[in-house]
């Protein structure tokens, strides 16, 4: 063996080879998989079971005439591949940085122990199924499991089933065809990252759901930090029982074309970004997954829950804004109700019928109100010329004061009212000839007519709540704000429709 084995350019440099090495050197030009091993080997595992990394290695970069693999490259079934690289080396493992790997590198059910180094090596596939990643030490002493930052695959990523203890890093790798996790289980290292695709761009489907290891399904889980921030996926698949923890998710700039497994409902989906926490990483509220969520669902049929996930970005949104800026006082106020009018009225502009319902409660409200008023005599006409008539003027009082009265007026007052003995004045108004051909009033067309500023009933003109009493100074109260409610709620519903207020 030569004194850096891990650097080795002929095969005589690996002599004497180890049991597992003289199977895979003889067998890896036939493109076959070299079963080693039916299971992920212990630690430590045995010598028949074991390959150094360095021979991993230099089969991959080609090897030579007599052990050259096959066009599918190197694929090695349950061995334990033992670090043999310089000891001040970044790892003592298998180290392809920067290297043009000749086809596949298939490494499944085997155990790595030292951390993988594939950081912009280009190869054609990367498969790593079911394997033992890192040392079983503790969380807080795993360092990272595999580091292929700008790793070029364009046959994809699969990692089903396998078991990583540390950091998997795919930061910005380029992967042609799927990233596929199913099963697998990544305990995060001293970053707190699991699974960190930061900028990572995959072609296919990422893949992040419970799958078959070894016959039992099970969660894909990510025991730390599962990190998306500005990956871009072609689709997604996953399911509820993979998703991480809550603070767990991170999902800024995460872009993906459609969801093809696992839930679609708003409701769902929502949960799913409620997991994640931008102030655990000391940032503000990550608007743009809501806005990818919303697209997608959009773009795959699901308005209604595309409109439900837009507003909750804007309740969230609009809650981190107060926060973040620190209103107080009447700014505090006023930002608050601004919101509650958006949000209960237009739902920010995402359904702008939604104005209707209160619009039909300030309507119900107020035929209520009028017609109560209108019973107990509170309203009178709203013209100067009939309050001055003496159809108005002489139904003032149902007790006609006679030490009052000049005698014409008595005579006057005493043939109008003939003892019929009317309760208010505006009946005794109404029975009069002259006064048959005014409009008659009507209390659901009267609050219709004062709340919608498009209709135009024309009650309006004719009747108007007497201050005089009380219940009329009530009705008077409530029919101005009738009529600031009509124009400001469907001036809202209006912009809802045209798209200002979204735009906004």
């Amino acid at each position: 063996m030569s004194k850096e084995p891990h650097f080795g350019t002929r095969l005589e440099d690996f002599e004497p080879l180890w049991p597992a090495e003289k199977v895979l050197a003889t067998w890896a030009w036939t493109g076959l998989i070299v079963v080693i091993g039916n299971d992920v080997p212990p630690d430590p595992a045995p010598r028949n079971r074991r390959i150094r990394a360095s021979l991993i290695r230099y089969l991959a970069l080609g090897g030579c005439a007599a052990c050259r693999p096959g066009p599918k490259g190197v694929r090695v079934w349950g061995a334990y591949i033992d670090g043999d690289g310089p000891e001040r080396a970044e790892t003592r493992g298998l180290d392809l940085e920067g290297c043009a790997v000749k086809g596949d590198l298939l490494l499944g059910y085997c155990r790595i122990p030292e951390m993988m180094l594939l950081r912009r090596a280009k190869l054609r596939l990367l498969n790593l199924q079911g394997s033992h990643l890192g040392r079983a030490v503790p969380a807080e002493k795993a360092g990272t499991a595999l580091s292929a930052d700008g790793l070029d695959a364009a046959g994809g990523v699969f990692l089903r089933g396998a078991h990583a203890t540390g950091e998997v890093r795919l930061l910005g790798a380029k992967l042609g065809g799927n990233l596929e996790c199913d099963g697998g289980t990544i305990t995060a290292g001293e970053s707190g990252s699991a699974l960190n695709a930061t900028e990572c761009t995959v072609t296919g489907t990422f893949f992040w759901r419970s799958g078959k290891v070894n016959g039992e399904v099970r969660p894909a889980r990510a025991e730390g930090a599962l990190v998306l921030s500005g990956a871009k996926v072609g689709h997604l698949i996953d399911d509820q029982a993979s998703w991480p923890g809550k603070g767990d998710l991170r999902l800024d700039g995460f872009r993906y074309g459609a969801i093809t497994g696992g839930p679609v409902s708003a409701e769902a989906r929502l949960r799913w970004l409620d997991l994640q926490e931008p102030t655990k990483v000391g940032e503000d509220f990550w608007p743009q997954p809501y806005e990818q969520l919303a697209k997608v669902l959009r773009e795959m049929g699901h308005r209604k829950d595309a409109r439900k996930v837009l507003i909750r970005k804007e309740e969230l949104q609009w809650a981190d804004d107060k926060q973040r800026v620190g209103y107080r006082g009447w700014a505090l106020w006023w930002r608050s109700a601004w919101d509650w009018l958006l949000r209960w009225t237009i739902a920010y502009g995402y359904r702008p019928l939604q104005a209707l319902w209160p619009l039909a409660a300030i309507w119900f409200v107020g035929v209520l109100l009028y017609w109560t008023a209108w019973e107990n005599g509170a309203f009178k006409p709203n013209n100067a010329f009939v309050l001055r008539s003496d159809e108005w003027v002489l139904c003032a009082t149902t007790q006609p004061d006679i030490a009052k009265l000049s005698a014409e007026e008595f005579q006057e007052r005493s043939r109008r009212w003939q003892g019929k003995g009317y309760a208010h004045q505006v009946d005794c108004f109404e029975d009069q000839a002259e006064a048959r051909s005014y409009p008659e009033f009507q209390s659901a067309l009267y609050s219709l007519d004062v709340l919608v500023p498009l209709v135009h009933l024309e009650l309006q003109e004719y009747w108007l709540p007497d201050e005089a009493t009380t219940l009329g100074a009530v009705a008077r109260g409530f029919h101005w704000v009738q009529i600031i409610a009509g124009w400001a709620l469907s001036l809202l519903a209006v912009a809802g429709f045209s798209g200002l207020v979204r735009n906004d």
